[in-house]
């Protein structure tokens, strides 16, 4: 890719077009080397590697079709080849994050199981984690929360053999997950606070952050609001001593949401011009800008539509809707700038 900065990036991003052209090459070289197409072990094989980057490239572009269908492809791929075990495991582990985000559970859980027995022989503890994992999002959204639970109780047994602490308290929090959906708050809370603590002690903030995340929503089945306040607000502050600006902003609307639920319009707003300040630090990579967003302009833009709908003030979603688009041309963030003037299009037509 020399010299492609000079270029105009495809539509679908450098890393699916490389992809696409190193599949394309891949088989014309397959289909040259040996006069039948896949029977050359260096092309099928590079092929599927290449296979499941296109996969995990599709999964970041929220393009789970995409991903199912370049899926489904390197598993007929490898579907005979004996000596593919660990790619044609990673493609299925992958193709079932695909499955599952299109709510396809039987199929995604086959792929899941698949993973997981191939993984469970291999002896790559870390792989076998992962897999775990994968099938327990399976199992979890799925519904059968006995047999996620039993999955979940597995992963932490074997990390506390390991003495992996990271994953054991990853374990221990999806535990508290599964205790929410049988409605069994006290040991839900109880598992949460015990993954909390973990993170901590590790010093680990995707951790913590999980766990808090969770309190919150069992504080909310638990009609305990204030709680809930305390657990999001937290979280806000973890991520400002670590100095991530995007989680700490997230968090902040993590925060509104438990306003929103619970008919405090004006908590929800304080929340999101806390976002408006943070985002203010922001600073854009050089040669990116027109790839990152303006934290500080989505924040302005979800003021206007909070204005707009939940507060019914047309006037001022106008104001901040513009203020919205002059931070997110400052900033080169062209989609926040569309966005920005649909929101603007949106409260001028409420004012007419």
């Amino acid at each position: 890719l020399a010299g492609a900065s000079a270029v105009r990036e495809p539509d679908d991003g450098w890393a699916l077009w490389a992809a696409g052209h190193s599949l394309s090459l891949l088989r014309s070289h397959g289909e040259v080397a040996t006069g039948r197409g896949l029977a050359n072990r260096g092309a099928w094989y590079e092929q599927a590697l290449t296979l499941l980057c296109l996969i995990e490239a599709r999964l970041e572009r929220n393009d789970s079709e995409g991903a199912i269908v370049h899926g489904q492809r390197g598993c007929k791929l490898l579907q005979e080849r004996r000596t593919a075990g660990k790619v044609k495991a990673k493609i299925a582990q992958t193709t079932s994050r695909a499955l599952l985000y299109k709510n396809r559970f039987a199929a995604s859980r086959r792929r899941a199981l698949e993973t997981l027995e191939f993984f469970r022989g291999y002896g790559d503890w870390k792989l076998l984690s992962e897999a775990r994992h994968t099938m327990l999002d399976v199992l979890v959204l799925s519904g059968d929360v006995a047999a996620a639970m039993s999955m979940a109780k597995e992963e932490r047994d074997a990390c506390q053999e390991a003495n992996d602490l990271q994953r054991e308290a990853v374990a221990i929090r999806a535990m508290a997950r599964i205790f929410m959906r049988q409605q069994l708050l006290e040991q839900a809370l109880r598992f949460a606070e015990i993954s909390r603590k973990m993170g901590e002690q590790l010093g680990d903030v995707e951790v913590q952050s999980d766990a808090l995340r969770a309190k919150v929503d069992i504080h909310l089945m638990c009609d305990m609001p204030n709680e809930a306040y305390t657990a999001a607000s937290e979280r806000i502050r973890l991520f400002q001593q670590a100095g991530i600006i995007k989680g700490a902003i997230d968090a902040c609307y993590d925060f509104a949401d438990i306003g929103l639920q619970c008919n405090d319009d004006n908590t929800a707003l304080d929340a999101h011009f806390r976002a408006v300040e943070l985002g203010k630090d922001q600073q854009a990579p050089a040669g990116d800008e027109d790839k990152v967003p303006s934290y500080e302009g989505e924040a302005l833009r979800r003021i206007s539509e909070l204005y707009l709908t939940s507060l019914e003030d047309p006037t001022k979603a106008q104001a901040h809707a513009k203020e919205a688009r002059e931070r997110c041309q400052a900033f080169g963030d062209t989609n926040g700038e569309v966005k920005s003037l649909y929101a603007l299009a949106a409260a001028c037509w409420q004012t007419e």
